[in-house]
């Protein structure tokens, strides 16, 4: 067989649903699924009767991933663990659709005891932990010339949502997603093509479709 070459074949990893489901549990619900709780949402893949994005948004829009959400919430805005009346407030508005997480984020952030624990009844410093929580960063004067006043004037939700629904907060959530589903930050190009999925459908939402990319598929495969 003179002249024939045969090249070796590269070694590929080949996706299973299995990997991508096992993760979605981890990912969304920060635990591992049960062998039932896999093989049912494999099975229906395997058989096309859902897609990924499937999939992923029932984990994103559960109960389950809105309580672990709100739960981590209370700890890093309010200092404190939610208590199940806490979570029992908002949990209802976050499944049924009426709520999105950054109405809640900007409710707790707007709230007396936020004011209070994290600002400790002054303005200035509760712009500040608001900013440092939102946008990752301190006030600075561009944040205090627009929300100053607002603070000083005791009108907590006007600079709660000024900064929860500001562009950079939404660039910083579609980074936190890619880093989260990705392994990767998101690049201005991504970030300008997510910002309005977060914006127009919520935090989830971009997250449940992002965990479903043939991207993340594909990484998934590398973690579990």
């Amino acid at each position: 067989m003179s002249g024939i070459r045969f090249e070796q074949l590269e070694n590929r990893i080949v996706p299973t649903n299995t990997q991508f489901v096992e993760a979605q549990y981890v990912l969304f619900l920060g635990r591992e699924g049960s062998s039932t709780e896999v093989a049912t949402y494999v099975a229906a893949l395997d058989a096309g009767q859902v897609s990924r994005s499937d999939v992923s948004g029932t984990f994103a829009t559960s109960a389950e991933f809105f309580t672990r959400y709100l739960e981590d919430a209370y700890v890093d805005l309010l200092l404190r663990e939610a208590s199940q009346g806490d979570i029992n407030a908002w949990l209802g508005g976050l499944v049924e659709g009426t709520s999105s997480m950054q109405d809640v984020t900007a409710a707790i952030c707007a709230s007396q005891e936020y004011f209070q624990t994290r600002g400790n009844n002054d303005a200035e410093l509760y712009l500040d932990s608001v900013a440092t929580d939102l946008l990752g960063r301190p006030a600075d004067a561009t944040l205090e010339a627009a929300f100053l006043p607002l603070a000083d004037a005791g009108n907590l939700t006007a600079v709660a949502d000024g900064i929860e629904f500001s562009l950079e907060r939404a660039y910083d959530i579609v980074d936190g997603i890619f880093v989260e589903f990705l392994g990767r930050e998101a690049d201005d190009t991504a970030k300008d093509s997510w910002t309005p999925v977060v914006q127009n459908n919520g935090t989830n939402i971009a997250a449940a479709l992002v965990a479903a990319s043939e991207e993340a598929f594909l990484r998934d495969s590398l973690l579990f």
